[in-house]
């Protein structure tokens, strides 16, 4: 017989141990999980997967109205011993002024009266951050395909569920769908930018948000911001959008009583 040392010793070899450490950390916290979720690359024409769907709602359909708001996370996980290392600068006000979102966002039936924009950014994650990560690298040069993949991976299948989705308690509810590509690094993440005092410096960070642009003849021209998070920090963010997700179906029923 194998022994059990070793088939753990070949997991975590494979790196599936932070897949699964992940999905356990959703799991824990209310959120429910698909693995190796199928969706199809529009560029190649095939069919894909990406690590956990990670789905939580905020239900209210007890009475008048009928609201739920709901988030699905489409996420990336993976292992690094290496640094990955985030280029960020300052955002401009002038040019991406109102914070805006870090989520791609579905609605139905819920307009201007029904949620404020100052009600929907006042508990968003990651409304405070100064810098974007615009670019990004690996301390060592083979390991940068192991970004890319993850961030456009997570970035098509946030794309794929926002036009497949459908998300609709019944005739007259008041639906919400908030939905975030996200990759999760088991390992150390960097942001390197300038200073105020003009020189270039860096560090470890928990969380970066990255500047997703891409174009091409089947997605055209996009511009999506990606969540880039520790596996240790994972617990704070996922909860970050739960709180946000229940913050806004409160402020969803008030305004409509």
């Amino acid at each position: 017989m194998l022994p059990i040392e070793k088939v753990i010793e070949r997991a975590k070899a494979s790196g599936f141990d932070a897949e699964l450490a992940a999905a356990s950390t959703f799991v824990k916290l209310g959120f429910s999980v698909n693995h190796n979720v199928y969706y199809i690359d529009k560029d190649e024409g095939k069919g894909r997967e990406f690590d956990i769907d990670a789905h939580y709602a905020a239900v209210d359909c007890g009475g008048t109205p009928e609201v739920t708001c709901r988030v699905f996370l489409c996420v990336e996980v993976k292992r690094t011993q290496e640094p990955f290392i985030f280029f960020s600068n300052e955002m401009s006000k002038v040019v991406e002024g109102g914070g805006g979102f870090s989520v791609l966002h579905w609605k139905k039936r819920i307009d201007g009266k029904l949620l404020t924009y100052k009600q929907l950014e006042r508990k968003r994650p990651f409304a405070d951050i100064k810098r974007m990560a615009r670019s990004y690298s690996a301390f060592k040069d083979a390991r940068e395909q192991h970004i890319k993949s993850a961030v456009l991976s997570a970035f098509k299948a946030a794309l794929h569920k926002k036009d497949n989705i459908n998300e609709e308690y019944s005739d007259v509810s008041h639906d919400m769908v908030i939905i975030v590509p996200l990759v999760v690094v088991d390992g150390p993440i960097y942001e390197c930018f300038f200073a105020e005092s003009g020189e270039l410096t860096a560090q470890q960070v928990d969380s970066v948000v990255y500047l997703q642009n891409y174009m091409s003849e089947s997605y055209g021209s996009q511009s999506v911001r990606v969540v880039v998070t520790t596996a240790e920090s994972l617990p704070s963010v996922a909860n970050s959008y739960k709180a946000w997700i229940d913050d806004l179906l409160q402020a969803i029923k008030s305004n409509v009583d």
